[in-house]
């Protein structure tokens, strides 16, 4: 428990967190015992000095490394092919694995299976949307495209129904309010 303390006190006195991720935050340092509170408490003062470049106290030995590495690993990251979960898309015969999401910017990446024979209904962008196709087919304003094809809406724009007759896996650069995440 006291490490997701730790990474999100860190986060946190850096100004890395939402106000909904704050809550949560807060919520979860009611149950810490004193002892982790007191460490987390030193963690975040050094966390928010550092932030500030204003650190004039030596932390004691390591203690900055690792707050950095914390702070770093939160910043970048991967996904491997196996990780993550499948959830049912916005549309029967899709699933979707959410591969990033920020909600600051309102920007998701997903990857989305589309099973032969399914068909998304005609819809308006309120954000931009750019879609890759990793492989198959998909049939995007009458036009089919395949594996290493691209297309982009942009945002206020209006898209005809969408259907794969093969199926495919396509990767998206999507409002994620547009697909209520």
């Amino acid at each position: 428990m006291a490490t997701d303390l730790e990474d999100l006190a860190a986060l946190d006195a850096a100004g890395a967190l939402d106000e909904g991720e704050q809550r949560q935050y807060r919520e979860r340092l009611k149950t810490a015992s004193a002892a982790e509170r007191s460490a987390i408490a030193q963690l975040y003062d050094l966390a928010a000095a550092v932030a500030s470049e204003q650190a004039t106290v030596a932390p004691p030995a390591g203690s900055l490394e690792r707050l950095l590495q914390r702070i770093e690993a939160s910043q970048v990251y991967s996904v491997l092919a196996h990780e993550g979960d499948w959830r049912p898309g916005p549309v029967a015969g899709t699933r979707v694995k959410i591969l990033s999401l920020d909600r600051t910017r309102d920007v998701a990446t997903l990857l989305m299976r589309v099973e032969p024979g399914a068909r998304y209904p005609a819809h308006r962008h309120t954000s931009a949307e750019d879609c890759y196709i990793v492989s198959g087919e998909i049939i995007i304003q009458g036009q089919r495209l395949h594996a290493g094809d691209f297309h982009r809406a942009e945002a206020g724009s209006d898209h005809a129904e969408l259907s794969s007759e093969k199926g495919a896996e396509v990767l998206l650069v999507v409002g994620a309010s547009d697909y209520h995440l």
